[in-house]
């Protein structure tokens, strides 16, 4: 009989799960016949997330609920300020919710969300997670647990080194913002 082991620091976890806003929106998921794993206990997932799915053996479900200040953070609305169209790599071409890495004066990237067009000369831009402000449910399935090997966990903590002294960005997890444009019944 193979051995069984629960979610704890160090496995592999492998899940599906459907992740809704307030209003019972789907906002992403992965679904059974495409799950993602992870290596708990390395900050690869929301904090909350893998509180939820600690002890947790292969075929548990589990539906919660997070806060916004568990999940991505309250909305700051300091985080909308115009941009010069003449700082975008294509300025006649700035699509909606279309999201651009921009560095910040500290040399961080930051990831904007283009939201509105204010005029010829600007557009608004989010730097808010798009999910920040929002309560979230989640339901998750615990498809496999697996002790990390260790080449992984050596990456995972070597992406965690990378990331410490640098305050944790809200939201970072499964759900990861990149530069591309959305494309029709896309949720990241």
């Amino acid at each position: 009989m193979p051995q069984s082991f629960c979610v704890g620091p160090g496995m592999r976890v492998t899940l599906s799960y459907t992740l809704r806003d307030e209003d019972g929106d789907i906002v992403e998921e992965a679904p059974s016949d495409e799950p993602v794993s992870y290596i708990h206990g390395f900050g690869q997932v929301l904090p909350a997330l893998e509180r939820q799915a600690e002890g947790l053996f292969p075929g548990a479900t589990r539906t919660f609920t997070l806060s916004p200040e568990e999940g991505y953070g309250e909305h700051d609305p300091d985080g909308l300020f115009q941009v010069p169209r003449s700082e975008f790599p294509d300025p006649q071409n700035i699509p909606l919710d279309e999201e651009f890495a921009a560095e910040g004066p500290d040399g961080e990237e930051t990831i904007l969300r283009v939201v509105e067009w204010m005029d010829d000369d600007h557009v608004l831009v989010d730097s808010n997670h798009p999910l920040a402000g929002v309560t979230l449910s989640f339901e998750l399935t615990i498809h496999a647990v697996e002790p990390a090997p260790d080449d992984e966990l050596e990456q995972a903590e070597q992406a965690l080194l990378e990331r410490e002294g640098a305050p944790p960005a809200p939201g970072a997890g499964l759900i990861q913002l990149g530069r591309k444009p959305r494309s029709p019944g896309s949720d990241t």
